[in-house]
C-alpha cells in the first residue's frame, strides 16, 4: 500500500493548489462573486411573475375590459337616436356596427354635439307563441330544441322595461314582439307621422321593415327577422314621472326624424332592385 504523501512543515501550501484556486487566492476574489448583481435582479423579477402570474393576468384582463367599456360609454353616452330591436334572432357585434354605420350616414347630428351617433339596443328573447313554435319541431340535426326559460324571461323583462322607458323611441321588432307592445298602446299612428298610411304598412302603427327601399338596397340593415316591423314608440309617461319629459320629447323628435328619413330613402339613379 502506497504511503500518502504529506506536505513538509513550512512548505509553501500553494504548491499543490490548482491554477484556478491560486488565481482566486491571489486576486482576493470570493467564489460567491461569480453571481452577478444583474442576475440576482433578473431572478427576483422572474420569481415575482411566477408567484403572481394569476393576479397579473387578471389585472391586465380587467384593465383591458374597463378601457373598452370606457370607450364605448364615451361613444354612446349621447346618441342622436336610440333604436330598440326585440326578437328571437341574435345580432352580432359586427352586424350591429354595420347597421349603425348605415343609419348614421342617413341621419343627422340632431343633438348638435358635432357628431352623428345611432345606438342599437338589442334584446334577444321569444314570446310564448315563438317558444311553442320553435319547440314543436326538432332542429336541423333532429334534436329537440330547448329554451333557457330563465335567460329568456330576464331578457324579456329588460325589453319591457326599456321599451316603455325614456331613451329609445324608434323600434324594429319581430312581429310577435311588435304585437305585444301594440296591445299595450305603445306606438304612434303612422298617419300622425306621415299624414297617411305608407306603403308596406302592416296596420295603422307599423311598417314591414324589409319592404322599405332602404332595406332592399342595403344588405347591412338586413340583420333582423324578416317579419320585423319598424314603428315609433309613444312618448313614455315614465319620462314625465321621472322629471325627464323634455329629454323624452327630444328623443322622440329625433327618432321621428330618422323614421321619416328611412321612409324617404330613394335608390341611386340607375339602380334596379332585384
Amino acid at each position: 500500500m502506497e504511503e500518502q504523501k504529506k506536505t513538509p512543515e513550512g512548505e509553501d501550501p500553494s504548491v499543490n493548489e490548482s491554477n484556478e484556486a491560486r488565481r482566486i487566492r491571489l486576486s482576493g476574489e470570493s467564489i460567491g462573486e461569480d453571481i452577478k448583481t444583474d442576475d440576482i435582479k433578473v431572478n427576483k423579477v422572474e420569481n415575482f411573475f411566477y408567484h403572481n402570474k394569476i393576479a397579473i393576468i387578471l389585472t391586465v384582463f380587467f384593465v383591458t375590459v374597463f378601457a373598452i367599456l370606457i370607450v364605448q360609454m364615451v361613444r354612446h353616452s349621447n346618441p342622436d337616436v336610440s333604436i330598440i330591436y326585440g326578437g328571437p334572432e341574435y345580432i352580432s357585434a359586427r352586424q350591429a356596427q354595420d347597421f349603425r354605420s348605415v343609419m348614421e350616414s342617413l341621419g343627422d347630428d340632431y343633438n348638435n354635439d358635432g357628431k352623428t351617433i345611432i345606438q342599437l339596443y338589442d334584446f334577444v328573447f321569444m314570446t310564448k307563441d315563438q317558444i311553442e313554435k320553435v319547440t314543436s319541431e326538432p332542429d336541423e340535426n333532429g334534436n329537440k330544441v330547448v329554451v333557457d326559460m330563465n335567460v329568456n324571461k330576464s331578457n324579456s323583462d329588460r325589453f319591457s322595461s326599456e321599451i316603455f322607458g325614456v331613451d329609445a323611441s324608434l323600434c324594429i321588432l319581430s312581429k310577435s314582439q311588435y304585437d305585444m307592445v301594440k296591445e299595450n298602446g305603445g306606438f304612434v299612428q303612422l298617419s300622425d307621422i306621415f299624414g297617411e298610411i305608407p306603403e308596406g304598412a302592416v296596420d295603422e302603427f307599423g311598417i314591414l321593415f324589409y319592404s322599405t327601399k332602404l332595406c332592399r338596397f342595403y344588405n347591412a340593415v338586413k340583420i333582423f327577422p324578416e317579419d320585423s316591423v319598424i314603428a315609433l314608440r309613444k312618448i313614455s309617461t315614465a319620462g314625465a314621472v321621472m322629471g325627464m319629459s323634455e329629454q323624452a320629447k327630444k328623443n322622440h323628435e329625433y327618432g321621428e326624424k330618422l323614421f321619416k328619413k328611412i321612409m324617404a330613402f330613394e335608390y341611386p339613379e340607375g339602380y334596379e332592385p332585384e
